[in-house]
């Protein structure tokens, strides 16, 4: 590709992102665009067909040229090569009024959205590169858009071949007759282009599944009329579900992920296809110039919030966050600043794209040395589909991403022989070591437990406006009966006193809450102290402390750390493996252990952000655990440790310190990496960023130092080193 070739491409780019809309997304576009080549159409097209593919092959020759051979009105073809490793576009450039290439696979609703911009009709038609359009196809969509009042139409899909995997896609095909319904086969469907560019298009940040579903959501917000969006069983494709087992489960994990996705996206987003389901599908489809009116239906709050795309609170990976900032700045003009940020996101270790779905289920390409965070996902949904094997047999198991990956998968899935058989063979390592020490430890953590015992959980918030009510229905999700909430918010300055008083009513009828509000913040350790001696905590048997921006929290989390602690009788507290919420899965609490204390040091293992490919699912003995969601033993919180320290205020090392303190009194602290729930975190990322409270970060750290004496606490800890090496190297 020559420079002049790019320069033109980025030019045409850039008119066209002005012409939709889309000014603010050049860069972020332009940075995957290698090149773009046109031809005229020879008439204005009545549709765009866009199709995308990362492999070009004989395939997405086939629908090129089934498309290309249909008559009737006039279109145009829009083709999309999303980053093929061959690059064979430039072959097929010459049947298609516009072909991109684009420089790596950037996932099928951004190269739709990239794509798109190219398209001069009033109608987009997406259509897959492995699906066969029936005769009539473009015809179709474009009468039914005609019919109809349609903003999108989502069409029909028959089988390719007889293969019992079909009977999968129910979805596929739906009947007969036309009737409301949102886009559940992206691959065959039609949009209006002015809402569809109204909107901000697919959702640049899902890589596979439910894309639909998001812009139908956001387009109804937009046109709350669910007779504008259809399903038609004109628009026909013929096409497979999946070829093989395998590749069904790979399929239904890609798409859990996506579902999770817009979950934390839209909070209603369940009730909102139950509203599909129960209401809109059954509303009369209505043709243009009927005196029947459309239906205006009445939407959640949620849904009347506005007209732009809703963003995810938090996006996939850090790399997208560092293209959002890049974005930001350069809608902004600051280029200098858009560059930088740009930079930074290209240098980030998720880059490098392993594409799951070929056949030899891991590809050759894939430099496990240098596993980036997109491929070790790529390997845990493979390995979530059950194909062991295949990942053994292409590449090295030994190798410490895939021995954890595997190992991590049996375990979790109760495979225990098997993972037993994987840690026979691999080296001995700390986490082979507490692996194997799993195979002893969960059989036992899987009995039931005992009674419930009673519980007394504590929460403080402050200036959690946006996030409580999230955190609240996570913990209110809690499938323990015996448990009690104490809560305070902590003398915050925005509205988290109204949303904490909605918030409670989320905990079921049977648990007492007790509510109460301090008129100033008082810190996070005096906060707590507060609300464990103010009230009577005698009946409970343990204490739970959860914070205010917790965002995805298993249900079962409470009775499994309870299990756990009950485990090990000389445990005072029990902790779990904390991720930043999206994906990739990022764990910023996994095993903390105090690697330094010095006279003038401390340094704790593990305090970094990692990707999680399994490394932390064991359980441990440990000398910290994260503060944000752990149980105590009550009578060792309340007659040996003692309360918090609230010389640790606002928050940072609070715990530390106090952890600390239980260790030196010779208590254990339980670590249960296969708890796991996620955490916004917002004190410390506000603390990396802030310079006072990373100040105060420091003089916190130098307090702990300056209290204890540092000698003793070497000792210490060389003592815990020897106990717990006896404890993984003899069974219980």
């Amino acid at each position: 590709m020559s420079s002049v070739e790019r320069a033109q491409a980025l030019a045409l780019l850039r008119s066209n992102l002005d012409r939709v809309g889309w000014a603010d997304r050049f860069a972020v576009y332009a940075d995957e665009l290698e090149w773009v080549r046109t031809r005229p159409t020879g008439s204005i097209p009545s549709a765009s067909i866009v199709v995308i593919s990362w492999i070009v092959d004989d395939q997405a020759f086939r629908v090129i040229e089934e498309t290309l051979r249909m008559g009737g009105e006039a279109f145009e073809l829009i083709f999309v090569d999303n980053g093929s490793a061959t690059g064979d576009s430039a072959a097929i450039a010459p049947l298609c009024h516009t072909c991109v290439r684009l420089a790596r696979n950037t996932g099928a609703y951004f190269a739709r959205n990239l794509a798109s911009v190219f398209a001069t009709a009033p109608l987009l038609i997406f259509l897959d590169d492995d699906a066969v359009p029936a005769k009539g196809f473009v015809a179709a969509h474009l009468e039914e858009h005609g019919k109809y009042e349609a903003i999108m139409v989502r069409g029909a899909c028959l089988p390719k071949t007889s293969s019992p995997l079909n009977a999968n896609a129910r979805h596929y095909y739906l009947g007969d007759a036309a009737f409301p319904r949102y886009s559940d086969l992206e691959g065959n469907t039609s949009l209006a282009a002015e809402p569809f560019f109204a909107v901000g298009g697919w959702d640049d940040l899902i890589r596979f599944g439910h894309g639909g579903i998001d812009l139908t959501y956001r387009l109804l917000r937009r046109y709350p009329q669910p007779q504008r969006f259809l399903y038609s069983p004109r628009p026909v494709i013929r096409h497979d579900y999946v070829d093989s087992e395998r590749l069904l489960g790979l399929k239904r994990r890609k798409q859990f992920l996506a579902w999770r996705y817009l979950q934390s996206k839209f909070d209603d987003i369940d009730a909102f296809l139950d509203q599909w389901t129960n209401g809109w599908s059954g509303l009369p489809v209505v043709a243009r110039g009927e005196a029947r009116e459309l239906v205006s239906v009445s939407l959640s709050p949620r849904l009347q919030a506005g007209d732009s795309p809703a963003a995810p609170r938090t996006p996939p990976s850090k790399r997208d966050s560092l293209r959002n900032l890049a974005r930001h700045y350069e809608a902004k003009g600051d280029l200098e600043r858009a560059e930088h940020y740009r930079r930074l996101a290209e240098t980030e270790a998720v880059l490098a794209e392993a594409e799951p779905d070929t056949p030899a289920a891991v590809p050759a390409s894939m430099a496990v040395r240098n596993l980036t965070d997109r491929q070790v996902l790529a390997l845990a949904d493979l390995l979530a589909s059950g194909a062991y094997d295949q990942v053994l047999a292409a590449r090295d198991g030994r190798h410490p991403f895939l021995s954890s990956l595997l190992t991590a998968s049996c375990l979790r899935k109760g495979d225990l022989a098997r993972a037993k058989s994987l840690l026979d063979v691999l080296p001995v390592t700390d986490e082979t070591r507490l692996k194997r020490k799993a195979l002893e430890l969960l059989p036992r953590l899987a009995e039931p437990l005992k009674g419930e015992p009673r519980v007394h959980l504590v929460i403080l918030c402050y200036n959690r406006e946006k996030e409580l009510l999230r955190s609240f229905e996570n913990l209110a999700r809690t499938d323990y009966r015996n448990y009690a909430v104490f809560v305070a918010d902590n003398g915050s300055s925005d509205l988290t006193w109204e949303r904490l008083r909605e918030a409670v009513r989320l905990f079921p009828s049977h648990i007492p809450v007790h509510v109460e509000r301090f008129p100033t913040n008082i810190g996070r350790p005096a906060g707590h102290n507060w609300l464990l001696t103010k009230y009577d905590h005698t009946a409970a048997r343990y204490i739970a402390i959860g914070d205010d921006d917790l965002v995805d929290v298993p249900p079962n989390w409470l009775r499994d750390m309870l299990k756990t602690a009950e485990l090990f009788p000389n445990a005072a507290a029990v902790g779990a493996k904390a991720l930043d919420p999206g994906l990739p899965p990022v764990v910023h609490a996994g095993v903390r252990n105090i690697t330094t204390f010095s006279d003038c040091d401390l340094e704790i293992s593990n305090s970094d952000q990692q990707i999680d490919y399994g490394q932390f699912d064991f359980i441990d003995k440990v000398d910290h655990v994260i503060g944000c969601l752990q149980v105590y033993d009550r009578a060792m919180l309340f007659e040996e440790a003692g309360l918090f320290d609230i010389r640790f205020s606002p928050c940072q090392f609070v715990d530390v310190d106090h952890h600390l303190r239980i260790r030196t009194l010779g208590r254990d602290i339980i670590f249960n990496g296969f708890i796991r729930f996620a955490h916004l975190r917002a004190m410390g990322r506000k603390a990396a960023t802030d310079r006072a409270l990373s100040g105060n970060s420091v003089g916190n750290m130098l307090k702990i130092i300056a209290k204890y004496d540092y000698k003793e606490i070497n000792k210490m800890i060389a003592g815990w080193r020897t106990a717990r090496d006896q404890w993984l190297d003899h069974p219980e």
